[in-house]
């Protein structure tokens, strides 16, 4: 399928939004081709939590379904889709597809933009990355606590940093507002996605699960342990309203969620 002029890319619908049906490696090559080209991309992801959370919040589903590319984040949404008989080769995680288009943008010249997280955590992903890539591949970067009020004069600051990509390190739905209600500031900046709590992982604040529980699709089981305060509804409650709104997919598929 083509994306507001983007090149065409291989997709399956679903809970009404067009979701790529690329691996990890496809999605970064498609997005690096497109910078490339002098096309500006706009990234967003889905999980289960966030089908839930869209299914409530309208504005998070327009938000989500104006991006010119989304991933599934989350094995949950590639199990949904193969019981609904639809193919998507694997997930793409928000923090493995960022930490994969640093990587190629260090190598190509690229510079990036960071705003989200604490003032010490972005500050310690700064250092990360610097320490990795040199002083200048960071071209700017400020905390996520801000009102949202801000956050076109903010918007103005990121794009005229000269970054190619920005990344957003805000919970949903923040990030996915940002980036949306700011297009058209930031419709210049070759790439832009929001990538959730990522920064606190590379940061080295919270710990990822090792690989072999990411690979059977059980991380969720190890982010429950950290936090159960903060998680315990989202894997309870909202998976419940998640299989529900599943059942509703399969019986009559949704324009949108």
């Amino acid at each position: 399928m083509s994306m507001g002029g983007h090149s065409p890319f291989p997709a399956i619908k679903i809970f009404g939004l067009h979701v790529a049906a690329l691996d990890i490696e496809q999605t970064t090559q498609w997005i690096e081709n497109e910078m490339l080209a002098g096309r500006p991309v706009m990234h967003a992801d889905i999980n289960t939590f966030k089908v839930v959370q869209m299914k409530d919040d309208a504005a998070l589903f327009q938000s989500v379904a104006a991006a010119d590319f989304i991933s599934a984040d989350g094995m949950g949404i590639v199990w949904a889709a193969r019981l609904l008989g639809k193919k998507l080769p694997d997930r793409v995680t928000g923090i493995d597809l960022m930490l994969a288009l640093v990587e190629r943008a260090a190598k190509t010249g690229k510079t990036i933009y960071l705003i989200g997280a604490k003032p010490e955590i972005v500050a310690a992903v700064v250092a990360v990355f610097n320490n990795a890539y040199g002083n200048n591949f960071v071209k700017g970067f400020r905390d996520g606590y801000f009102r949202m009020e801000d956050s076109a004069s903010i918007a103005q600051e990121i794009q005229q940093s000269g970054a190619d990509m920005v990344f957003v390190g805000m919970n949903s739905p923040r990030k996915e507002h940002f980036l949306f209600q700011n297009r058209h500031i930031l419709k210049d900046i070759p790439f832009c996605m929001g990538v959730g709590g990522s920064f606190d992982v590379i940061s080295g604040s919270i710990p990822r699960a090792p690989k072999w529980i990411q690979k059977i699709g059980m991380e969720w089981v190890f982010r429950l342990l950290q936090e159960p305060k903060r998680l315990l509804k989202r894997y309870t409650i909202d998976n419940l309203r998640f299989l529900g709104i599943l059942i509703q997919e399969w019986i009559y598929p949704q324009k949108k969620v």
